[in-house]
């Protein structure tokens, strides 16, 4: 049965941040004439490019139906994001976002220069939250996808993998599928790195031939110049027995 999650505090930053930042493009757009998402978005390499690697999925174009896109885009990104967050908590989502955020970026830079075409819009975190979540499923385990459509992980990546080509395939776009593509990448293998073991560093030796403080030591007061006597008197300071510690 279909539950929505809980708005966690990163995302309910995300949803405002973003929906914050398309009413300001619109306001400019539509007061002052100024349109900032090429400001924002990828469109080939240039001195641009600097920010636009980090920028690009904050820019929605204002047409007509964009609000519509972006309040679907938003959904999703609550519906994917606040799970991962619950589970790995803020500072590693927000990593893995940015993540998916260099990812598409960098790529999308070099296949706009190359192929032409731009890119904007938050597909990329969608896309790393999918693949991210994903790779901390085992291989023959079955998620619930919005607790509705029982599939395995590679379903659901193939999926998203098929999503992206067809799109391009209808828009054209092949800058914006290289870099969604990115995007799936990366979250796929940052989050396999992240939950691969990492071996323990051996603790140095200390010159008394102890580990750390798993070493021993002898204590002072151990049998003196009596050590051959057979009286065992506690009272007596040179008979006291040698303890380890």
């Amino acid at each position: 049965m279909f539950r929505a999650p809980p708005l966690t505090p990163l995302i309910k930053i995300l949803l405002g941040g973003m929906l914050g930042v398309f009413i300001v493009q619109a306001l400019l757009l539509r007061v002052t004439g100024l349109d900032i998402v090429p400001l924002l978005a990828i469109q080939g390499a240039g001195i641009g490019s600097v920010w636009q690697v980090a920028t690009h999925v904050l820019a929605m174009p204002v047409t007509s139906d964009s609000l519509m896109s972006l309040m679907i885009s938003l959904l999703f990104l609550w519906l994917m994001g606040a799970p991962f967050e619950e589970r790995f908590g803020k500072a590693e989502t927000i990593k893995l976002l940015a993540v998916g955020t260099l990812s598409a970026g960098v790529v999308g830079v070099v296949a706009s220069e190359l192929l032409g075409g731009a890119v904007f819009g938050p597909g990329p975190w969608l896309g790393v939250l999918i693949t991210g979540f994903a790779a901390t499923i085992p291989q023959g385990a079955q998620l619930s996808f919005f607790g509705v459509i029982p599939m395995k992980r590679n379903t659901l990546i193939y999926i998203m993998v098929a999503f992206i080509v067809i799109s391009a395939l209808a828009s054209g776009n092949w800058a914006a599928m290289f870099a969604s593509l990115a995007s799936l990448a990366g979250g796929w293998l940052y989050m396999r790195w992240r939950l691969t073991p990492r071996a323990r560093k051996p603790e140095p030796r200390r010159k008394n031939g102890g580990r750390g403080r798993g070493g021993f030591r002898v204590i002072e007061g151990g049998l003196g110049k009596h050590d051959d006597d057979d009286d065992d008197d506690p009272h007596d300071p040179d008979k006291r027995p040698k303890y380890l510690n």
